[in-house]
């Protein structure tokens, strides 16, 4: 998962115009679950598609930066991005957006937690973390 991420990291910059840094803690060689790794790999893509598509017209300013941590116990990953952020509330049905939803109940699936902080103008902040033993299906 590490290498993948660094490397999707910079093509996406390249891409899409947007400064993307992103931190790797613990062992990137690590290898997890192939439905762990999925789940990761393919919200951290969704996250960084959002933020750029939902900040468009200042792509050029906008930075998104990435904080993945592996290790024996857990997969965390933050995403923040200092974009134009939008009104979150978790209670609400649909709120924040379907992608949300349904990242969410991926990785609740795994055992595993979403958490949204953003507020308009303020940009984003997501964190998922999967605990590693949750493996309920490969």
């Amino acid at each position: 998962l590490g290498p993948t991420m660094r490397r999707y990291a910079a093509s996406f910059g390249d891409q899409t115009s947007t400064e993307v840094q992103i931190v790797l803690r613990g062992d990137e060689d690590r290898r997890y679950s192939k439905t762990q790794e999925i789940v990761m790999f393919r919200s951290i893509q969704e996250l960084m598609s959002n933020a750029a598509f939902h900040n468009s017209e200042q792509r050029h300013q906008l930075q998104i930066s990435i904080e993945l941590i592996l290790d024996d116990d857990n997969m965390q990953v933050t995403v923040k991005d200092n974009g134009k952020g939008f009104t979150y509330e978790e209670e609400e049905t649909g709120s924040g957006g379907f992608g949300l939803k349904l990242m969410r109940e991926r990785v609740e699936m795994l055992n595993g937690t979403l958490s949204v902080h953003t507020a308009p103008t303020q940009g984003c902040e997501i964190t998922l973390s999967i605990p590693t033993e949750s493996v309920m299906f490969e």
